[in-house]
């Protein structure tokens, strides 16, 4: 809701954090100009890039797939990523 009016969008992706993205690019286009109708286009033509959500049909079924980065994760695995932080941290507290 703005002073200038309301949209209603309907996004094409699930989650509510795509919903929270959705909020700071709206609120990013109008602080830079656009109208609300521009922003409710924009959000309404948005879809995930290939690969990070997608609806394969598989016998029968439809397969949802999402990828979603963990880095926290990823770095478990990568013991120089946890080297170069504790040498920052050891530097930054000197």
């Amino acid at each position: 809701m703005t002073p200038e009016g309301t949209r209603r969008i309907e996004l094409s992706l699930p989650g509510l954090y795509n919903v929270y993205n959705a909020l700071g690019a709206a609120t990013l286009a109008r602080a830079l100009g656009a109208s609300l109708d521009e922003i409710a286009a924009g959000l309404g033509r948005f879809s995930a890039a290939f690969g990070r959500f997608e609806r394969i049909p598989v016998g029968g079924k439809r397969l949802l797939l999402l990828l979603i980065k963990n880095s926290c994760r990823r770095e478990r695995g990568r013991p120089h990523a946890r080297r170069r932080r504790r040498a920052a941290r050891s530097r930054s507290s000197r």
